[in-house]
């Protein structure tokens, strides 16, 4: 029965350092330059192919932020201020933002919401 309390807790001990780790890939990003999947250097003259409703971002040599819509064109966006993820706070964010999983994100009534406004309606 001693042994079986000893193990308890050395197994409990062993395992308490998993518990408070904290979770792999946890940088924040609060820039365009982290933002996965952004297209760089595009021309907004030219067409674009969108890869389907995620991963529509495109900057061009000076830094401004374009969104590839559904007709293949860029549109002109807000700066991309990094990633979000979607319902958390952006308090008064004028910039677009993508989820880690591609989606736009704009902040509406205090909280990040996916827009597929531009991407469908520009």
């Amino acid at each position: 029965m001693k042994l079986v309390a000893v193990l308890a807790l050395a197994g409990g001990a062993l395992a308490a350092p998993l518990v408070t780790a904290s979770p792999a890939g946890a940088t924040p990003c609060n820039s365009a330059d982290c933002v996965p999947y952004v297209d760089r250097n595009i021309n907004p003259s030219e067409s674009c192919v969108p890869g389907g409703s995620r991963y529509l971002f495109g900057l061009d040599a000076s830094g401004n932020n374009y969104l590839c819509n559904v007709q293949g064109e860029w549109v002109a966006q807000p700066a991309l201020v990094g990633v979000r993820t979607n319902g958390l706070p952006c308090h008064d964010s004028t910039g677009v933002a993508q989820t880690p999983d591609g989606l736009v994100l704009t902040c509406k009534a205090g909280a990040w919401k996916p827009d597929f406004t531009t991407f469908y309606y520009s």
